[in-house]
């Protein structure tokens, strides 16, 4: 008996494992599909299991090895942009800085702090705070990282797992301390993603935890439950509207933010998506990174349909099932 019922458990592995390498090989043919398509350099993709916070799947566009794309993601460090938005959102709201409905001035595009000015695509006069993560207000974001201190956000962003945006990267001449988040400037632009680097798997394991709050989770429920819902208002009607997709619940955020090489930006893009698909059963993060799309330099237009993509072929692949009840 027990030696049948551990042949049992080790072809469940083995049949696991196997599924996993077809899943990761099938999200390589899609990293490299989409770098040819949009004449990138990279692609990199990554799921992982909410519940019990597994990579399922890992892979980039050059390639197909699940353990050499988890060591490069490990490594890969960039500027995530808005990807971040919702983060200090959730900060703000658990600190009782802001609500998902507070209006704020979206001072008409243009914000300016002491001699500098932070600026949005889309020019509102005002907007709440659940909306300006949907749409991607910059300005809104500085806003709700000028209401908490420097420590507040120190440690928020310590707590949720991204602590080594504030240790030394020679690599990187931009390095983000607490010192400098004393400084309103520093403040407002590290709120959208801004003056610091991070790993794709960094922002994807933050993301979990507004879907799987453990005991000992620095963030309230109720703030994990509006970040949730903001998120899939994004992918609904939001710049994640590309994304969305008719019979699984998703949610998630796009992040675009210009590469920095030697200190200074230059006219190259990271693109990103990093959000969620579930169904009754089964509830997975799902985080995308494009390296310098020259054909698509957004991420709505780039790292969303991919996400999209991504979610579709975990459904053919059975990993996700449909409800007709869902759109």
């Amino acid at each position: 008996m027990k030696f049948k019922i551990a042949l049992a458990l080790t072809l469940l592995i083995s049949f696991t494992q196997a599924d996993e390498t077809l899943l990761s090989q099938k999200l390589h043919e899609l990293a490299k599909s989409y770098t040819t398509t949009l004449q990138a350099q990279d692609a990199y993709l990554v799921i992982m299991d909410v519940k019990t916070g597994h990579m399922v799947g890992a892979s980039d566009s050059k390639s197909s090895d699940e353990d050499e794309s988890l060591a490069k993601l490990k490594k890969y460090r960039f500027e995530p942009g808005n990807i971040i938005q919702p983060i200090t959102y959730a900060i703000a709201i658990d600190y009782n800085k802001t609500t998902p409905d507070e209006l704020l001035s979206g001072h008409k595009g243009k914000f300016a702090i002491a001699s500098k000015y932070i600026t949005d695509e889309y020019a509102f006069d005002y907007v709440s705070s659940e909306n300006a993560v949907v749409h991607s207000s910059n300005i809104v974001a500085a806003q709700l990282g000028l209401r908490l201190d420097a420590l507040e956000l120190h440690d928020g962003l310590v707590r949720l797992g991204l602590k080594d945006i504030f240790e030394f990267d020679a690599k990187y001449k931009n390095n983000l301390t607490i010192q400098k988040l004393e400084y309103e400037i520093y403040r407002a632009v590290a709120s959208y993603g801004y003056g610091f680097r991070v790993t794709l798997l960094d922002v994807a394991m933050v993301y979990r935890q507004f879907l799987e709050p453990t005991d000992n989770s620095f963030l309230d429920p109720t703030t994990t439950s509006y970040v949730k819902n903001t998120l899939i208002k994004a992918v609904k009607e939001g710049t994640g509207m590309q994304g969305n997709i008719q019979g699984v619940v998703v949610g998630g955020k796009t992040g675009t933010a210009h590469v920095i090489e030697n200190g200074k930006y230059v006219n190259k893009y990271h693109t990103s998506f990093v959000g969620f698909a579930e169904d009754d059963t089964n509830s997975y993060i799902i985080g995308m990174l494009i390296v310098d799309p020259k054909k698509q330099t957004y991420a709505s237009q780039t790292s969303a349909p991919l996400f999209k993509k991504t979610v579709e072929m975990m459904i053919n692949m059975g990993y996700l099932s449909k409800s007709r009840n869902l759109k």
